[in-house]
């Protein structure tokens, strides 16, 4: 009993000790050695008479015995350490990847080696233009650039261009999409074009010709630097043509033609009323008015009643 008490303190090493004192006894005069049995030395009597002890009966059989093997058991406990608490670590923001900077010249149109072999650039003549390693096919301001797309290539490889778009949204302010219609039935893919145009901020524009897609690239370069001003039309002109009467619309419309003064388009309409009576006059009656002769009536009579269609000259 002392011994079991021993050890549930901790004091007595079960691996040296056996609590079978009856079979040790036995086993000491015994001159044969069973199977699987192995030598357990104590330090006053057992390595004196070489006892031979089973390593199975030093086990402990109790489950308390059982939860304390392959621990070392403290004769004191000690107090349950603290948990530890995870340091706080400063909060450091991800590197954001900074936007391409591109040294854009004011007075060139920058163009991308992607669109070399172009004939769209042989028709550039107004503005100076440039290769650069550049993302886009064309910049023409500091955040402002273009993109050229044919539908013939588009129906090739429709995710093309939405791929490229969808790289530099966040880099520039405007993107403009030239779109070339070189197809017969352009209602689908155009459809999708400008579907993606209105949901993802890109100005789809349309061109039937490669010289008027060069002309829109010339019109951006020219006025990127210009105020918003320069670009609208004045007030008085804007308002003039709405402002004039009939009459001065009427003279206007006569003194068009090189041989009518506003003279002469004053005594026509003072005479005929309208423009219409002028028109279906002849030239007999058109002869009759003041300062109009018969070469000057002809003139008038032919540049009214001329089709609009020269005629073919063998």
């Amino acid at each position: 009993m002392q011994i079991f008490c021993a050890y549930r303190q901790g004091i007595v090493d079960p691996e040296t000790v056996s609590t079978q004192p009856t079979t040790s006894s036995i086993m000491a005069n015994s001159k044969v050695e069973p199977k699987g049995l192995s030598v357990a030395s104590d330090t006053t009597s057992s390595a004196a008479v070489g006892v031979r002890i089973p390593p199975a009966w030093l086990r402990p059989r109790s489950a308390l015995g059982r939860l304390a093997a392959g621990q070392s058991l403290c004769a004191k406990s000690t107090e349950a350490a603290p948990p530890s608490l995870p340091l706080k670590v400063a909060y450091e923001p991800q590197p954001t990847k900074p936007k391409p900077v591109y040294a854009t010249d004011s007075k060139k149109l920058l163009v991308s080696p992607r669109q070399r072999g172009n004939v769209l650039l042989e028709m550039i003549r107004h503005v100076a233009w440039e290769y650069s390693d550049i993302e886009p096919d064309y910049i023409f301001g500091p955040c402002h650039c273009a993109f050229f797309l044919s539908l013939r290539y588009h129906n090739l490889n429709p995710e093309y261009i939405f791929e490229r778009l969808h790289k530099l949204q966040s880099t520039f302010q405007l993107i403009v999409l030239i779109v070339l219609v070189d197809v017969d039935d352009a209602h689908h893919p155009l459809k999708e074009l400008n579907k993606f145009g209105l949901t993802q901020n890109v100005t789809v524009m349309l061109a039937w010709s490669p010289l008027e897609a060069a002309r829109y690239l010339e019109c951006f370069k020219a006025s990127i630097n210009k105020p918003p001003e320069d670009l609208q039309p004045e007030a008085g002109e804007a308002g003039s043509a709405a402002k004039k009467d009939q009459l001065a619309l009427a003279t206007d419309f006569f003194t068009a033609l090189r041989v009518v003064s506003r003279s002469d388009a004053a005594a026509l309409l003072s005479k005929f009323g309208t423009v219409s009576e002028v028109i279906k006059a002849d030239k007999k009656s058109l002869e009759s008015c003041i300062g109009i002769g018969s070469v000057k009536a002809e003139k008038i009579y032919a540049a009214l009643h001329s089709g609009f269609k020269r005629a073919s000259i063998d």
